[in-house]
């Protein structure tokens, strides 16, 4: 088991294995830090989680749009579904924060995908987002993009978040360390 822990640590997801394959320009983020915080975040935590055995983030922004992927690998299931707990009661917690120019309000359901899944609908005074993390296994991935959804979370906001998620959920069983079950 030691062995095995050791190599997860220094697992890297390489980037071609991502959905969004990023172009070299100043647009684009890429990260491999575990110190990113999860991207599904209504109550600002500055934090990160633990447990992670790889982490790959890719963000691309320009002046009126952008659109993220990140996909984190947990020691375990057990581990990964915590986050989710923790994802969920966030949006609860957190659901309608603020007044005036700082109101933030987010929306959420249940989702049927990967072992279990959240769509999420964010809007802020000046923007929006639409989101969907999955948990498959011990990996979490996340997909957002700009948007203005509302309180009915309409599958027109989340057209692209979904095809992305539903893309990964399918291919991310093929890294042995998100132990996919089925």
């Amino acid at each position: 088991m030691m062995l095995l822990s050791t190599l997860l640590v220094g697992l890297v997801v390489p980037t071609d294995f991502m959905i969004f394959q990023p172009e070299k320009n100043s647009q684009w983020t890429v990260s491999s830090s575990d110190k990113i915080v999860v991207q599904v975040n209504p109550c600002a935590r500055d934090r990160w989680d633990t447990g992670r055995v790889a982490s790959k983030w890719i963000h691309f922004t320009d002046e009126d749009y952008a659109r993220g992927e990140q996909l984190v690998i947990y020691k375990d299931a057990t581990t990964a579904k915590k986050v989710m707990r923790e994802i969920r009661a966030d949006l609860r917690r957190c659901a309608d924060t603020g007044e005036g120019w700082y109101r933030n309000r987010h929306w959420s359901k249940p989702l049927a995908l990967g072992d279990e899944a959240v769509m999420v609908g964010s809007r802020y005074f000046h923007s929006g987002w639409a989101e969907v993390a999955v948990r498959k296994g011990a990996a979490l991935m996340i997909y957002g993009e700009s948007a203005w959804p509302n309180r009915s979370l309409s599958d027109k906001h989340f057209a692209d978040v979904l095809g992305w998620a539903h893309d990964m959920t399918a291919k991310v069983c093929q890294l042995p360390e998100a132990r996919c079950q089925g």
